[in-house]
């Protein structure tokens, strides 16, 4: 019997009736399988955000400088400031200066400090907040070289540790999803297996009877990774969709509570909670390759135990 006469005789022969299509365990799997993809699908989306905002985090802080101008015995900081800001203003790595207050300074300290508080006795340093054009190491050199001379108490700070740690954060935030993403897949290519094994066991007979009558492996493999195949699809399209809709549902959250004090604060902390097209992309990719995972492994996990039967 040819293969394509065995795929014409599917609903003329026991086949049909191999795995039944609605069953406590089937349902049990596809659900099973829909948790784990939209656990895989958070982590892809997180990835992407956690990306996203790791590259406008450094990307901000790349383009700034501080200086730090503290205040000491006998100094006039108002003086060493202006002395800086002018310095600043006339180096061409600096597009803009903005010297802070003393008030503006307070203020900055209210969330930790308090309102209402007299901080006129306090060696409260000033900063001086500039807007790098380009990050030429030679012309920072120089910058920090003339903030030294004209305010020696000075702290020049480029942010390039900061830039480090952040970098190193991205990454092994990065490679924590990848590695959550690992661990979901082998779980459903786990309970794929197990699945697929006590399918063709509660199927022996019917699959000794189909080799009495000429079927050969590969046409009762195909069957079954078919039905693992359809099983796994409805399941992460649940799972997925689920992702997508969280995501969804957290930007508009974050839209509306955007000017509230949680949303100024999660603004800071993470960004823009706004998950890029790719981050969708890469949630439908993620059930893509599950999908067809499943079914690859039932087949593998069939062809397996047929020969084990041989």
């Amino acid at each position: 019997m040819s293969e394509d006469e065995e795929d014409l005789s599917v609903p003329n022969t026991p086949v049909a009736a191999l795995i039944p299509h609605d069953t406590v365990s089937g349902r049990a799997l596809m659900a099973v399988i829909a948790i784990l993809t939209f656990l895989a699908c958070l982590c892809a989306g997180g990835g992407v955000l956690l990306a996203a905002s790791s590259s406008a985090w450094r990307s901000e802080v790349s383009r700034e400088i501080t200086i730090q101008v503290r205040p000491h015995a006998g100094a006039d900081v108002d003086a060493e400031v202006k002395r800086v800001v002018m310095i600043a203003s006339t180096s061409p790595a600096i597009v803009s200066v903005n010297a802070m207050t003393l008030a503006d300074t307070e203020k900055s300290l209210a969330p930790w400090l308090g309102s209402g508080l007299d901080l006129s006795q306090l060696p409260i340093p000033r900063l001086v907040v500039a807007r790098l054009a380009n990050r030429d190491p030679a012309l920072l050199a120089t910058l920090r070289a003339d903030i030294a001379k004209a305010a020696p108490d000075a702290v020049f700070d480029d942010h390039m540790e900061w830039l480090s740690h952040l970098t190193a954060v991205g990454r092994y935030m990065t490679l924590f999803a990848a590695l959550l993403f690992l661990l979901v897949a082998a779980a459903i290519a786990i309970a794929i297996g197990f699945a697929t094994r006590g399918a063709m066991a509660g199927a022996r007979e019917i699959v000794e009877v189909l080799h009495f009558v000429g079927a050969s492996d590969r046409f009762i493999t195909r069957h079954f990774q078919r039905y693992f195949f359809r099983l796994s699809a409805e399941g992460t399209g649940v799972g997925g969709a689920a992702a997508i809709l969280l995501f969804l549902i957290g930007e508009l959250a974050a839209a509306h509570g955007a000017q509230g004090p949680e949303g100024v604060a999660m603004t800071v902390l993470v960004g823009s909670f706004r998950l890029p097209l790719i981050g969708y992309g890469a949630i439908l990719a993620v059930c893509v390759l599950l999908v067809a995972m499943a079914g690859l492994f039932a087949r593998i996990v069939a062809a397996a135990h047929l020969r084990a039967l041989s």
